[in-house]
């Protein structure tokens, strides 16, 4: 496939790719994106910024993503996102935060939805120095999106 449409069969509504460096001393840099259906709209975040630098995204508002990192300091991460508003190619988006916690499954909740048409999207934000092949595994069905914390992290979450 040579592009997202063919990949889709349909074209998305808008599609914003974003590039940039975590502010300094913060744990969370907010961007102002061009406003965005929540209802139909998910950020996606490099494998490689998510995993090797310790950050994720999220979707925080109509015209606001979140880029976080680990912890804060003098630590400067690039990054790069994209902000998809799918429009009706998708019915509903359902997104949280899971905090921070020990190892273990942690069920959450969702609306309920066709499991087999739908995604998870779970993006860690971890230190980068862990070992984190094995970090992350989870599970979603008509009404629960279990995330089977392997390590001390917390998480950004996207169903569509």
């Amino acid at each position: 496939m040579s592009n997202l449409a063919q990949l889709l069969g349909r074209t998305p509504l808008s599609i914003q790719n974003i590039a940039g460096t975590t502010a300094a001393s913060k744990q969370h840099t907010d961007l102002t994106i061009a406003p965005v259906n929540t209802a139909t709209s998910v950020i996606f975040m490099s494998a490689f910024d998510t995993y090797q630098t310790g950050v994720a995204a999220a979707l925080v508002g109509a015209d606001k993503a979140r880029v976080s990192t680990y912890a804060s300091g003098s630590f400067l991460a690039p990054f790069t996102l994209s902000v998809v508003d799918f429009g009706a190619m998708v019915r509903s988006v359902q997104r949280g935060t899971l905090a921070a916690g020990p190892t273990g499954s942690v069920a959450l909740p969702l609306d309920t939805i066709n499991a087999s048409r739908a995604i998870a999207i779970v993006s860690p934000v971890q230190d980068h120095q862990q070992i984190v092949a094995s970090a992350l595994t989870h599970t979603l069905t008509n009404t629960r999106l279990t995330i089977n914390r392997q390590m001390y992290c917390w998480y950004y979450w996207q169903v569509l």
